[in-house]
């Protein structure tokens, strides 16, 4: 996250860090006791994941932490890496986890009814992913920030043909923040009528002129794979 500030522990308890196979790092969110839900492109040609639930610094050994690896994953079938579309992906835990305390809780997904657009409203992001462009590594502790949903029109004079229906995108100028490599898979999310945090897109893709490079970010909409994370998962939305 570019110009966020550290999260209080636990402050977003469904999300999820991926440590995957061969030394990638992506973040997730805990949408049930049994699935996670990423990016596609975090979980392409991974053989296994490194799941940590309730994490805030994954650098150090964290007592309250869950790690669990997993192998069971379920690429959205319109995924292409060049057209970025499609990039959602499940994650099946091998058994489900305690959701009844504070550090682990899933979060809750837009409603199938729901079509807003949400332009001009204010989400939220929280990843482990680089705070800067350059050469650094992801970032020990969660940061989180906010950022303004903006249309896809506006996306779209910057990334042409990409931004389709099924994509959601956020201005970086507006509060100068943004995602950065790392928060890829994360949730987007926005705090509805009960004061629940809602997730409404899936951390995708940053501009290839860099994380600070003040272009949009675009997240993949959650509204357009509703149906399909249901079928996968066998949850009711």
């Amino acid at each position: 996250i570019i110009n966020g500030a550290e999260a209080t522990p636990h402050e977003f308890p469904w999300v999820t860090a991926l440590f995957i196979s061969g030394g990638s790092f992506c973040t997730a969110s805990l949408i049930s006791d049994q699935w996670v839900l990423t990016a596609a492109h975090c979980a392409d040609g991974a053989l296994y994941f490194d799941v940590y639930l309730g994490a805030h610094n994954v650098r150090i050994t964290e007592t309250e932490r869950l790690e669990i690896r997993a192998n069971e994953k379920y690429i959205h079938p319109d995924w292409n890496p060049n057209t970025l579309t499609g990039d959602v992906a499940l994650i099946k835990l091998p058994a489900p986890v305690d959701i009844s305390g504070s550090n682990v809780r899933p979060i809750c997904l837009q409603d199938p009814t729901d079509t807003s657009l949400y332009e001009g409203a204010e989400a939220h992001i929280a990843g482990w992913g680089k705070t800067a462009d350059g050469p650094g590594g992801i970032s020990p502790t969660l940061q989180k920030s906010t950022v303004t949903v903006i249309s896809n029109d506006e996306c779209q004079n910057t990334y042409g043909i990409i931004i389709r229906p099924s994509t959601i995108c956020t201005s970086f100028t507006d509060t100068n923040s943004g995602t950065c490599n790392g928060d890829s898979g994360s949730a987007m999310s926005v705090i509805n009528s009960n004061g629940q945090y809602t997730q409404i897109g899936v951390t995708s893709f940053v501009s290839s002129a860099g994380c600070e490079s003040g272009n949009p970010d675009g997240y993949a909409r959650l509204s357009s794979y509703l149906s399909w994370i249901s079928s996968v998962t066998g949850l009711v939305l």
